[in-house]
């Protein structure tokens, strides 16, 4: 009877101690409420999403704000946001990935064994590699939706549709129907640094797009639902959520006042993708917090998800692994990475190890796996929103103040 007591309390206080370690975690976790109310106080965005993941457990999952600030639809957990340059890296990236594992694409051959329209320019002899490490001397943004003279090229676009203006660029907004042509040849025909030095730039991701999609003989999006997001059971990351979901739960990203002269909702913000129909390799995927999840936690799984394996271990590593150290070139291929070294103005905690990866993108949105210490930190807002020239969400270092709260949170 003695031992079968002592055996009850030793289980109590080993159930107790878990029970207090929890709500240490929970306690603590409870800075980035104050960080986040603080931030769309001030204003630097009307609502945001934020999911930690540790250990294949979901920590920390909260819902804060509104879609604007004078809405009355709140952040919920199913809230969809356009995810910007998140693009590249949950999209284009894990393309490309496939297809160098299906020995479809070889990263050191260049534009012009995959793309016709490159040979015989200066964008013939680029590597594929140094598209993904931001290496290729290619201009870091073009305005395409601009002439010479920085107007709006008027000849590019109509507010009805007809035969020469078919893509759908926004509400009542339409593109000539050669608009893919334009860009494309906008993009060959720009200079080239010689130098090949680190600057980060969209001009490749146009391009990744359009080899993906000659290789595997599939539309982007096509390839990346039959490889990825339908084994994965994702239904909500997609391309113009206007065409497939109601948008009562699709956060609006700008009152754009220049080019498209409405509030931008369900389409893509980005100028670039929305002229080409709101797809394209650089931006144009939108997502929940929870879709986002199960693509980076099948990245830390080294490409397993449920059983499904859809990459291999080496593949991954590869792609997450800093390419050009030497040159002070911090990107993976693909993926961002930590600053080599440190300094206040990091994009990251300074907690994050050398091996972890992920993204931010233009809108407000940012992701973040940690291999060594299994965490995925997810944080989705619409900051663009009315006006996407507000910088506050940097200025007050909301994202990277809420990563060091969770580092030291959960690597005690």
């Amino acid at each position: 009877m003695y031992f079968k007591i002592l055996f009850i309390l030793l289980i109590n206080c080993f159930l107790t101690g878990i029970t207090f370690a929890q709500e240490d975690i929970n306690n603590c976790l409870a800075d980035i409420d104050k960080i986040v109310i603080n931030g769309i106080k001030e204003k630097a965005m009307p609502g945001c999403r934020v999911l930690v993941i540790k250990d294949n457990v979901a920590v920390y999952n909260k819902s804060f704000g509104f879609f604007g600030y004078d809405s009355i639809k709140p952040v919920n957990d199913s809230s969809i946001y356009d995810l910007a340059s998140i693009t590249k890296v949950a999209a284009t990236t894990l393309a490309i990935m496939k297809l160098y594992e299906q020995n479809k694409i070889d990263i050191n051959k260049t534009l012009s064994d995959y793309l016709e329209i490159a040979k015989g320019t200066n964008k013939e002899d680029i590597k594929i590699k140094d598209i993904l490490t931001h290496s290729a001397g290619l201009k870091a943004w073009i305005p395409f939706y601009l002439d010479s003279n920085n107007k709006i090229n008027n000849q590019l676009f109509s507010n009805d549709s007809s035969m020469m203006f078919n893509i759908k660029i926004a509400n009542d907004f339409w593109g000539v129907i050669d608009m893919k042509t334009y860009i494309l040849n906008k993009i060959i025909n720009s200079p080239v640094n010689n130098e090949k030095k680190y600057l980060y730039s969209d001009m490749g991701m146009y391009l990744l797009k359009e080899i993906i999609e000659n290789v595997s003989a599939m539309k982007f999006e096509d390839y990346l639902n039959k490889e990825f997001f339908q084994p994965l059971k994702l239904n909500n990351i997609l391309f113009n959520p206007y065409k497939n979901i109601p948008l009562d739960n699709v956060a609006q990203t700008e009152n754009d006042m220049t080019f498209r002269k409405q509030i931008i909702k369900g389409y893509v913000n980005d100028q670039g993708a929305a002229m080409l129909g709101g797809i394209s390799g650089h931006a144009g995927l939108f997502s929940d917090a929870n879709s986002l999840a199960v693509i980076f936690q099948m990245l830390l799984n080294y490409g397993e998800y449920n059983g499904v394996r859809l990459l291999q271990r080496e593949t991954i590593e590869k792609f997450t692994s800093y390419q050009q150290k030497e040159l002070g070139n911090r990107r993976g291929l693909g993926f961002d990475k930590p600053l080599l070294r440190y300094n206040s103005n990091s994009h990251t905690s300074q907690y994050v190890s050398a091996d972890s990866y992920g993204h931010s993108g233009f809108t407000g949105t940012f992701v973040w796996a940690d291999p060594k210490h299994k965490i995925i930190y997810i944080f989705l807002s619409n900051r663009t929103f009315p006006d996407a020239e507000n910088k506050k969400i940097n200025s007050l270092n909301i994202r990277t103040d809420i990563q060091d709260v969770i580092y030291k949170c959960l690597t005690k």
